[in-house]
Parts: structure tokens; sequence; C-alpha cells
């Protein structure tokens, strides 16, 4: 682009009443920064969906599952699929949530979350050892926990897109 590659989310009018614009001519009540891409597969920041912003037991990592630690309001990145599974996390501008920090999970509707194995569309969603989505296969004598639906392809790696719809497989 022109310009660098920066986006302003609107252009300030001419007929913009006086006091709303500031020095450098953008509107002081809701110029928004140039949008940071999630990955290579995303352009948007945030997916459209109830979000719930809670406690971070530990490290979570954006596009993870995090799992209930059974602490009132507090997450933990998903270890498996044995444990209930509260959300899926979505681009967090960094590498990590930190312990004791809040990260906003994404409890409805299709959040962006990354592949921990190989995923075809209709796919059930558990979540692998580090919190990455993995089919989840019935196990004998197991509740299998699930985040969701896949909605599209992936192999390991890949941000991909889940209808968040938690559920239980049982044997």
């Amino acid at each position: 682009m022109a310009d660098g590659g920066r986006v302003e989310a609107f252009r300030v009018e001419k007929s913009m009443p006086a006091g709303l614009a500031s020095a450098a001519g953008r509107p002081s009540w809701g110029w928004a920064a140039p949008l940071q891409p999630q990955s290579p597969h995303r352009t948007s920041i945030m997916q459209s969906g109830f979000i719930k912003s809670r406690v971070a037991a530990g490290a979570i990592a954006p596009w993870s599952i995090a799992a209930f630690t059974g602490n009132r309001n507090e997450v933990a990145q998903a270890t498996g699929s044995t444990t209930g599974l509260a959300g899926i996390t979505d681009y967090l501008g960094i590498d990590a949530v930190c312990a004791d920090r809040m990260v906003d999970l994404q409890l409805t509707e299709v959040a962006d979350v990354k592949a921990g194995g190989t995923i075809a569309p209709g796919d059930p969603i558990t979540s692998d050892a580090n919190g990455a989505a993995i089919k989840a296969v019935k196990a004998v004598g197991a509740e299998v926990f699930c985040i969701g639906i896949a909605q599209e392809p992936a192999v390991v790696g890949d941000v991909f897109g889940v209808l968040v719809s938690p559920f239980v497989i049982t044997a």
C-alpha cells in the first residue's frame, strides 16, 4: 500500500462539527489504531460472539482452548479432554497472558483456534495437552469434553474456525 499499510477506521469529513477533531485531524471520539493481523490466515482482531473475561491461573496462549480450574471466574490453558472446557482465547496481542491477568474467552459463535492435529470440517473439537484443537475421539468408559465443531479443514499450527458449542461425548 502506498501509505505503508496504515489503515484508519474512518476519515475526517469537512462537515464535522468544530471541537470533535484532534490536532492531527482525526476525530477525538473514535479514531482506531491500525489493525494488526492475527495470523497469516486471518485479518480481523476479534470474532463476533459472546466474550467473557476471566482470571488466568497461568500462562494462556492466543487461539487456545481454556478450561475451568474449579475456582470462581478462573481458567487455565486446557491440558486435555477430561475436564470442562471454558472457551477459546482470541488474538491476545502478545505471546501469552500471564497468571492473575484477565483473559477474554469467546463462548459462542465461530471462534479462531490453533490446530494441534489434522482437522476436517464437522469434526468434534477438544483440547490436546497444550490447549490446541484436536479431533475428539470417543473413549470407552470416559467422558470427552468438547468445545465445538470444526467449520473448516486445518493441519497442525493452522488457525481455523470452530463453532463454539460445548458438549460431552460419553461412552
